[in-house]
């Protein structure tokens, strides 16, 4: 889910979330039931995950009655599972594509972790030299305006560069009521976080400069407001996250150069051309490799399974030629690698985890967010008063799209959490009778917690 989860969503929930996502505790001397919730044990091992994951410490300070809100979040949790796979959510679509997804990238890192680890780390000097070379030293203050008739922008990109001020002309062209045109201040921007060459180049522009780029149907005038300096130290954290991207795509790119090399995969040139025809012939060899032969038919079929880019099949051959290599590898090699590296043991146990919370999620969905409905008027009221906590609205409509779908999705959030808490009161009466609480062992179980809580000191 969502950063904006977290701060949207009820104890239970999170909790339950939480556990979900956290690492099983390895066996000791063999779990203690302390709870079942329709046969389904809640264990002080599954305790222990919980309180590590959701930072309540040893408990050596805490009352009976806290443990048992800390064992009733489990229970809840179980409740939710229970009642998510009661409706058929273990096997909903959304939850199924979301786990060959999460499937497929957890295969890749783990085999790149394996194979290229060293490729994936980095230390203090080579972030500061990412640092500088992406000049990320400079920061710069954006403003806009969009329209949406291209000759009325170009006729006040003219007049802005000819010296009028940005200001006036945003104020001639109204504030979009009439829904033709809207503007407003971007923010700064650091060039870690600018992918479009059109955004680039206006980091060694002057204060004041003014550039029109075009996106979907609409036309937005960018004009640099102020310049700034920053230091490493400043945007540490967003230089860490740009550099392991950064890592993490080259040692992809490796490591399939490493698959095609290993398995001597090679694509047949006339194939590639075929598949641009309107009806390529299915039968037709597309790729060669030490595994025999894979044709056109088998791309067909494997590339339906795989989420497709809103931009459709790409045109160009050289990229049609990396996407092909692509799916050959996701549909041929990677399960055998997995198995081949012996990784199968960890991979289905995280399957497992995040299959529980792809449950709990859709439960979320169905039962909280759906019955939600959020007012433009609610919608500004609440970006205003966490405006703080976003970044900037990106300047392209497709990023602004995606910008407001994640304000609103923080907003249904907040106003659903409310009601999943009332719904969730309803399933303990509910399913009363599927819930057996040890009351003797629970307390036992405290006690030694309580008993092992100085030597943890």
């Amino acid at each position: 889910m969502k950063g904006g989860l977290v701060k949207g969503l009820g104890a239970a929930l999170c909790a339950a979330l939480a556990w979900s996502c956290g690492p099983r505790q390895p066996a000791q001397s063999g779990p203690v039931v302390l709870a079942t919730v329709a046969g389904a044990a809640v264990t002080d091992q599954n305790f222990a995950s919980a309180a590590e994951k959701l930072g309540t410490g040893s408990g050596e300070t805490q009352t009976l009655d806290d443990w048992r809100r800390q064992l009733q979040l489990l229970i809840d949790r179980q409740l939710l599972l229970f009642e998510g796979r009661q409706q058929g959510l273990d096997n909903a679509p959304q939850v199924l594509q979301a786990l060959e997804t999460w499937e497929r990238g957890k295969q890749i890192e783990l085999l790149m972790k394996k194979q290229l680890g060293g490729r994936l780390a980095w230390d203090d000097a080579q972030l500061a030299e990412f640092f500088a070379s992406r000049g990320a030293d400079r920061e710069i203050r954006l403003s806009r305006l969009v329209l949406r008739d291209r000759k009325l922008a170009l006729a006040v990109l003219q007049r802005a560069r000819k010296g009028e001020k940005f200001e006036r002309l945003v104020a001639e062209q109204g504030k979009g009521g009439d829904g033709q045109t809207y503007s407003g201040e971007l923010g700064w921007f650091n060039p870690l976080v600018v992918a479009d060459p059109r955004l680039t180049s206006l980091f060694d522009q002057e204060v004041g400069a003014v550039e029109l780029i075009e996106s979907e149907g609409a036309y937005f005038l960018l004009t640099l407001t102020d310049k700034r300096q920053v230091s490493l130290q400043d945007r540490r954290q967003l230089a860490e996250q740009a550099l392991t991207q950064k890592r993490q795509a080259d040692a992809d790119l490796a490591y399939l150069e490493f698959l095609i090399g290993k398995y001597e995969v090679r694509l047949d040139t006339a194939a590639l051309q075929q598949l641009q025809a309107p009806a390529p012939l299915p039968a037709i060899r597309l790729v060669r490799s030490k595994l025999g032969d894979w044709s056109i038919g088998d791309y067909q079929r494997a590339l339906k399974a795989l989420p497709q880019p809103e931009a459709g099949p790409p045109a160009v051959v050289a990229m049609l030629s990396l996407q092909v290599t692509r799916t050959y590898i996701v549909d041929q090699l990677l399960a055998r690698e997995v198995q081949e590296q012996g990784l199968e043991a960890p991979l289905r146990e995280a399957h497992e985890r995040l299959h529980e919370q792809k449950i709990i999620e859709a439960l979320w969905e169905r039962q909280g967010l759906r019955q939600v409905p959020v007012s433009e008027e609610e919608l500004e009221v609440f970006y205003q008063a966490h405006k703080a906590g976003y970044p900037p609205p990106p300047p392209t409509q497709a990023g602004l799209a995606e910008w407001q779908g994640r304000v609103r999705r923080d907003l249904q959030e907040e106003k659903a959490a409310p009601l999943f808490e009332s719904y969730l009161a309803s399933l303990r009466q509910r399913h009363a009778g599927q819930i057996h609480v040890d009351e003797e062992g629970f307390q036992a179980f405290v006690a030694r917690r309580r008993q092992a809580a100085p030597s943890q000191n």
